[in-house]
């Protein structure tokens, strides 16, 4: 078997490995077949699923053929196949979930989760399911959270206070990053509510 060993540092998709892959292959002609049950409530799906590598010749940009190995997985039923869909889904984080605002089923893509979709909301001309989404979590945190609400009315009045010439727009971005700053505190605890009322105030 040694001949089939690739003995560089580093293996990724190199000829050598290839080529070594290739002999193999070659030289077993054979393949394995994985045969699994699984058990759903009282109906019992057999999942038949074969997995093997194979060495196709592709062109690279210059037209030359290389050899490349290749995953193939072929299914004998739907069953199999849903199987390994779901799993893969698993994985690599993306799954299907169903959208909060709209009911439908939407994909996860890895690393992002979300509870609603950037389909266009019903009744809505230009706003998605995720920027309704988002207000309305932004409004509950708002009406249930104290802190956040002595915020948004410390914001509200500053701001107007920019609409009426009673202060300027730099004085209101200097005062809103101190106000997110304090708001930060509150909610960590570093700072009494009352306190942080009468700073939001100035």
């Amino acid at each position: 078997m040694d001949h089939y060993i690739h003995k560089c540092s580093s293996l990724g998709e190199s000829a050598l490995l290839t080529e070594a892959y290739a002999r193999f292959l070659s030289d077993i002609k054979r393949k394995t077949e994985t045969k699994r049950v699984y058990v759903f409530d009282r109906m019992s799906v057999i999942a038949d699923t074969l997995v093997t590598h194979e060495v196709l010749m592709l062109k690279d940009e210059h037209g030359d053929e290389m050899p490349r190995i290749w995953e193939v997985t072929d299914y004998w039923g739907i069953g199999a196949f849903l199987h390994a869909e779901l799993f893969e889904g698993l994985r690599t984080g993306m799954l299907p979930k169903r959208c909060a605002n709209y009911g439908k089923y939407f994909l996860l893509t890895s690393g992002y989760n979300t509870d609603f979709c950037d389909r266009k909301a019903p009744d809505e001309v230009s706003k998605t399911c995720r920027d309704i989404g988002a207000r309305k979590k932004y409004d509950d945190k708002v009406k249930n959270d104290p802190v956040w609400l002595a915020y948004q009315r410390a914001y509200k009045a500053h701001y107007a206070r920019v609409s009426k010439k009673k202060m300027t727009k730099p004085k209101f971005a200097a005062w809103s990053d101190f106000a997110v700053e304090l708001r930060t505190r509150a909610l960590s605890g570093d700072i009494a509510f009352d306190e942080y009322v009468r700073l939001l105030k100035q």
